[in-house]
């Protein structure tokens, strides 16, 4: 077709105008019409053609205004701003007219040192020393010179409540301060108060057994000793919830400097005013007055921080300020409005590099340089991360699938690789910022203008944790029954549970206990999920023979165990029971309207959360619980869930929730730990808790890290439920375990057979207990009792947990009297060594052995990295690892104490049933025997693999997994 006449016919000039015999003629007219194309042979250069011809670009007549160089010099512009903006608004400054000023408190040191500006805390190892190189001073705290170790700041705490148990916290600092003075340093005396959940205190043998032996934080006021007899040492109030003792108090203000605007304002009021006194007024009175009232129209806030040792390398502190002050004056006629300064930021000086741990247990994140770890408990989510199961859940039901953070299991308190360590003995919401390369803030929401918390003096990470467990108690350990074989965990009523017990022990598997979760009942949802009926009585419609069950058991040495939570379910028949009697006499926690807080499984299901600050109601259901072990003479039960109280709920004690939320798990550990005694099961019994904070140790028998998705990886599978427990042990969680095969199955993912089989191997070394779980999706997920080979490979993994019984009941002991776990990182031992602090694929058990089991699908070899200051063994041929050249001639030249990652990777056949393990020379009497006892176990199982071998990993493959 030809083209159209429009575009044939060409702009004829004007009258007068001609075109330049070099210019070649216009495609189109002054319209913009669309010319001829030429002729390409090229389709592309064809439809560029087209492109340019049809699109016409805006193009400005000055590039000043073009879209483009606007955000181009944005961006050139931007770091610079931000750079600028924070370090004028964050870091701010420190002034002090003070000299070098220092007060000892027991082996501590409190120092300010006037012309670094810097407040510095040391520790000594003994308080007397007549030769100084025997009295090693460490550092043990220090700010940050010339820079605010104390920040006020004020602003709304958003509280994102998604769906139960799923928070989100938002920390707005819309105004902070920028200056810290330190204006009087001085020792006095101090009242510790007590308040029963404050400072664990020393008892006699004569106390009252059912006194509870726990407490959290521990608040210090100044006192007027002019009327008080003060001895050298510590003196008692006549009430006994307050101590008197020295303490250093030091006093200063934090003063927020002028904005811009405000330098704006203020300008231009000064000089109004004085050409006014210029005009009018003589009075130089005046002009200091006009001084006066610019100074006093900051913001300023007044502080005390009060220090006292709490034990010989813990010394104890509490800040208190002035939270609501007249903000900012802009205008001498203006009315100052009130400003809330409702949180806190301390800040500490670290050394670049130094690694930082702990913070409760947590699933993804380890070692957590460079991360904003908020502090909080609540479920951990489905998928935490893992895709496409996080975005599906997503979808469904907003918040569930949780983040690298979420933790059932949050409690502030970390330890860095120089083992310098802090934490908080409130229970407010708070954040751990490690993104500064020489700095850590804690961030903490105080509504009520104080915090308390401790800082730890010690010279290696064992002493770190010694010294943090003496305030968080130590759990004890696990009556010997317990051990000696596998916890069944199941549901189905007698005749199932008998026929699985024939099964299994017909198998070879040795069991120990069989925990039935569904004693109260259960019921189909209509997701296609399991579910107990939360009421806390024996369901005698489904166990109809329950005791002739328990003793035929009993009989074999097998004991029953029984599950609790802190909710009551409702139902309109005997289900409902508790519900209906908790209703009526206000045992649930409240709306804001006064009534009833209820939550929603799913339509028609309710249920309610007890109020665990209501005495009445502590009583009520710990009679309960003690009525549940008395009437089954169960041996065991779980204390599930402890993360849900909401923030917007009203509790019988007027607390806000937000300084409560992170103690209720431990409330909740409480009080098993009561009926549990009052049961007379204290030593013959035990329950284990998923959710933890401060003392929980104090109460809890063991831990458990909750539900893990059936997969194999570190967000949400079984790399994850190893890292709960090694992070745990950090912050005093030292007994721990998981589900055997975790526990949530989602439609299109279940539980595998290979899965199954690994997870036996892991849990058989890292665990106190060893206990199974069916899973949310019973029929779905590949069980303990399915075939043979998944009975033979239990009943194998019991063996070899029974065969370490007295090795990890010797850790358990360890546990009890100085706070290790028995269950490490290597970062504890091998803090110097960046390689082996970072992993989480391989752990110590006890010290003396080291255990690499394979945490990856379709596989039958582990990588394990072996330190160089230890030579390790084989544990089941009694060979020596290979120590590779490099590490053998670090080991001539370099004494030094930091061993850089100079260790061995070695590459260890792990067929199905066979995990590496290695046992460290000069290991204990009773490690030694739990080897032996191993290979006891290999012989009657026909002998190590003969193609089994431990060599030195390959060097390209290290490099591909970038290991070097």
């Amino acid at each position: 077709m030809a083209p159209s006449t429009a575009r044939r016919r060409k702009a004829a000039p004007e009258d007068g105008e001609q075109t330049p015999p070099s210019t070649p003629p216009r495609a189109s007219n002054s319209k913009g019409r669309i010319g001829k194309l030429k002729s390409t042979k090229s389709p592309i250069n064809r439809a560029v053609q087209l492109v340019k011809t049809r699109i016409t670009l805006y193009r400005p007549k000055f590039p000043i205004f073009s879209s483009a160089f606007v955000l181009a010099i944005i961006f050139i512009i931007a770091p610079y701003v931000d750079k600028t903006y924070h370090k004028i608004s964050e870091e701010g400054r420190v002034a002090s007219d003070l000299g070098d000023v220092g007060f000892d408190l027991g082996k501590f040191s409190v120092q300010w040192k006037n012309a670094e500006q810097t407040l510095k805390i040391t520790h000594k190892k003994n308080k007397f020393c007549f030769r100084q190189h025997l009295c090693p001073i460490t550092e043990t705290w220090s700010s940050i010179a010339k820079r605010p170790f104390l920040t006020l700041a004020s602003g709304p705490i958003k509280v994102h409540q998604l769906i139960h148990g799923h928070f989100r916290i938002q920390i707005l600092d819309k105004l902070r301060t920028t200056v810290q003075t330190i204006d009087n340093m001085e020792k006095k005396m101090c009242e510790v108060h007590y308040d029963g959940r404050v400072e664990r205190k020393k008892k006699t043998d004569v106390d009252n057994e059912n006194e509870d032996d726990g407490g959290g934080g521990v608040a210090l006021t100044e006192v007027d000793t002019s009327n008080t007899n003060t001895n050298n040492g510590n003196s008692q109030n006549s009430n006994s919830n307050i101590e008197l003792v020295e303490c250093i108090v030091i006093k200063g203000t934090v003063v927020k400097e002028d904005a811009w605007i405000d330098h704006f304002v203020n300008i231009f009021y000064e000089r109004r005013s004085k050409m006014y006194h210029a005009l009018f007024s003589d009075d130089q009175e005046s002009e200091i007055e006009l001084a006066k009232q610019k100074a006093n129209a900051k913001l300023r806030a007044s502080y005390s921080i009060a220090f006292a040792t709490r034990s010989s390398d813990r010394i104890g502190f509490t800040i208190i300020w002035d939270d609501i002050v007249p903000g900012v004056q802009r205008s001498p006629r203006r009315n100052r409005r009130m400003v809330n300064l409702n949180h806190l930021v301390l800040t500490q000086a670290v050394e670049k590099g130094e690694r930082v741990y702990g913070l409760g247990e947590q699933y993804t994140s380890i070692e957590h340089t460079g991360r904003r770890v908020p502090i909080i408990t609540g479920e951990q989510g489905v998928g935490r991360g893992k895709q496409p199961i996080s975005a599906t859940a997503e979808l469904l039901f907003k918040g569930s699938s949780g983040d690298w953070w979420t933790t059932y299991s949050a409690i502030p308190h970390y330890v860095t690789s120089k083992a310098r360590s802090l934490f908080l003995t409130n229970y407010t919401y708070s954040e751990f910022d490690f993104t500064e390369e020489n700095a850590i803030s804690v961030h903490m929401v105080a509504p009520t203008g104080m915090v308390c918390g401790q800082i730890i003096a010690a010279r290696d990470i064992p002493g770190v944790l010694q010294s943090y467990t003496e305030y968080s108690g130590r759990i004890k350990p696990l009556p010997e029954w317990a051990m000696r074989g596998v916890i069944i965990g199941m549901t189905g009523g007698p005749a199932k549970v008998r026929r699985i017990e024939k099964k299994l022990t017909d198998g070879g598997v040795k069991i120990s206990g069989f925990w039935l979760q569904d004693w109260s009942g259960f019921r189909n949802t209509s997701i296609g999920i399991e579910r107990v009926w939360w009421n806390w009585k024996l369901d005698e419609d489904l166990y109809t023979d329950w005791h002739t069950l328990r003793e035929e058991f009993e009989k074999k040495g097998t004991y029953l165990a029984t599950y609790v939570n802190p909710f009551l379910m409702d139902s309109k028949d005997q289900h409902g029971d508790l519900y209906r009697h908790a209703t009526e006499n206000g045992y649930f926690i409240k709306n804001k309207k006064g009534e009833g807080y209820g939550f929603v499984s799913e339509p028609g299901v309710t249920f309610s959360l007890l109020d665990l600050t209501n005495p009445e109601c502590v009583n009520w259901i710990e009679n309960v619980i003690v009525d549940m072990l008395v009437a089954t003479k169960a041996k065991a039960f779980m204390a599930d869930f402890g993360e849900y109280l909401p923030f917007d709920a009203t509790l019988k004690s007027g607390e806000l929730p937000i300084l409560t939320h992170n103690r209720y798990p431990e409330d909740w550990a409480r009080i098993q730990r009561r009926a549990l005694r009052r049961a007379g099961l204290e030593k013959t019994g035990f329950f284990w808790t998923r959710s933890a904070s401060l003392l929980t140790p104090s109460f809890t028998s063991v831990q458990w890290v909750g539900d893990q998705l059936v997969s194999w990886d570190n967000r949400d599978g079984i790399k994850s439920a190893l890292n709960g427990i090694l992070t745990g042990g950090l912050s005093g969680l030292t007994l721990s375990h998981s589900d055997i095969g975790g526990y949530t199955a989602t439609p299109g993912r279940h539980r595998s057979k290979e899965l199954l089989m690994r997870w036996m191997e892991l849990n058989a070394f890292s665990d106190a207990v060893y206990r199974s779980h069916q899973g949310n999706r019973p029929h779905h997920n590949a069980q303990v009792w399915d075939d043979e080979e998944i009975i033979g490979q239990l009943a194998w993994c019991t063996s070899m947990h029974i065969a370490l019984l007295e090795y990890k009941r010797e850790a358990m002991r360890e546990a009890e009297n100085v706070g290790l776990p028995m269950t490490r990182m290597m970062f504890i031992h091998y803090a110097f060594d960046d390689v082996a602090s970072g992993l989480t694929s391989q752990f110590l058990l006890g010290r003396d052995m080291l255990i690499a089991p394979v945490l990856d699908r379709k596989t039958s070899r582990v990588h394990c990295y072996l330190p160089r200051e230890d030579i390790w063994m084989d544990a089941w041929t009694t060979i020596l690892a290979p120590i590779s050249t490099s590490t053998a001639n670090n080991k001539k030249n370099d004494d030094s104490e930091e061993s850089g990652g100079s260790g061995t990777w070695v590459t260890a056949d792990a067929p199905m049933g066979w995990p590496a393990v290695f046992i460290r020379s000069g290991a204990s009497k009773t490690a030694k025997a739990a080897a032996a006892a191993l290979r006891e176990l290999a012989v009657e199982k026909g002998g190590v693999p003969s193609k089994r071998r431990v060599k030195i990993m390959d060097p390209v493959e290290k490099l591909i997994l970038g290991l070097v």
